[in-house]
């Protein structure tokens, strides 16, 4: 091979190519050539770049393995994933690429809410008005979340609803027991509202 040729790959130079390919690839194991040699000839010698955020030398992990990390928002089925091939995501490396990976997850997990999570919401009030239903923007919705262990299916989460309406009802007992709803009292009537659901949920079937 002539000298300074680079034989036929995939050539990344850039931190959104590198991104994009480990995003992509399929290849098990990936095998990556790091060319560090430079040709006289082909490019002419001139003065070395600085290393990036003007620092004095390159950070202690510049040669480290990427992080990789899953995306619920984006992967909500992670064995079709690992079928299509897709690699996990990898960390951006820049404060910038941070900002922007962020920024990108908001607007998915957004779009999930209002595309499909919130509809179905609605539906389900809908098909059973006579029922208690609670989701995650309901004040209720504090029993569920100090359910242990959290319910982890349709069947457990009926269940939970049921703990749930007991927090709730020994809330209000103890709330409806005086007209003075000072900070003591409001303390108990929290306390005899988680209590009740977690008495409630250890009956669970």
């Amino acid at each position: 091979m002539p000298p300074g040729r680079i034989q036929e790959a995939t050539r990344v130079q850039f931190d959104e190519e590198v991104e994009a390919f480990f995003d992509l690839t399929s290849a098990k194991p990936i095998r990556l050539q790091v060319v560090l040699r430079r040709d006289p000839e082909a490019v002419p010698l001139k003065a070395d770049s600085p290393p990036p955020d003007d620092g004095d030398s390159f950070p202690v992990d510049f040669l480290n393995a990427p992080e990789v990390y899953d995306d619920p928002g984006e992967d909500s089925d992670a064995f079709r994933q690992n079928l299509a091939g897709y690699a996990k995501r990898t960390m951006p490396n820049t404060d910038e690429r941070f900002e922007d990976r962020k920024m990108a997850a908001q607007r998915r997990l957004k779009r999930v809410r209002v595309e499909g999570l919130d509809p179905v919401k609605e539906k389900h009030k809908e098909k059973f008005p006579d029922v208690y239903i609670i989701d995650s923007e309901d004040e209720d919705w504090k029993y569920i979340e100090a359910l242990d262990p959290q319910p982890a299916s349709g069947r457990e989460m009926i269940s939970a609803r049921s703990a749930a309406l007991d927090g709730s009802m020994a809330y209000d007992a103890v709330m409806d027991a005086t007209e003075d709803h000072n900070a003591e009292v409001r303390r108990a009537a929290r306390e005899a509202g988680f209590a009740a659901s977690a008495a409630e949920w250890e009956k669970r079937p």
